[in-house]
């Protein structure tokens, strides 16, 4: 909730990279506390149920599924090494490597 209250107070005094970045700092805060806590649960609910190894086990393959699927993922995507396997991505126009949109066009990478 800290972003949007902070948007309305600082926004207007061209402070909009200090509120990307911290937006994108509360985001992965979030998305690991969450990981944490379904990882927890489930841990505890299995430990109940069956045995504490079957816990562990099973903990540990949602925590690592959770952060490949969520982090790692994503940081294979965003350097390219996913698509172009491992090679260095071209250079599309506007001099972004991402600077298309879904339809293929290009995109500005002006800021507003």
């Amino acid at each position: 909730m800290a972003p949007p209250a902070q948007h309305r107070v600082l926004f207007r005094q061209g402070r909009k990279e200090t509120l990307v970045r911290r937006s994108d700092l509360y985001g992965i805060l979030g998305a690991l506390a969450l990981a944490v806590s379904m990882t927890t649960a489930t841990m505890f609910v299995i430990d109940y149920l069956f045995d504490a190894t079957v816990a562990w086990l099973t903990a540990g393959l949602l925590a690592l599924l959770a952060l490949w699927t969520w982090f790692g993922q994503p940081a294979l995507d965003r350097s390219g090494a996913l698509e172009h396997g491992g090679a260095g991505e071209e250079r599309r126009e506007g001099g972004s490597p991402h600077a298309q949109s879904s339809d293929g066009s290009p995109v500005s990478s002006r800021e507003d």
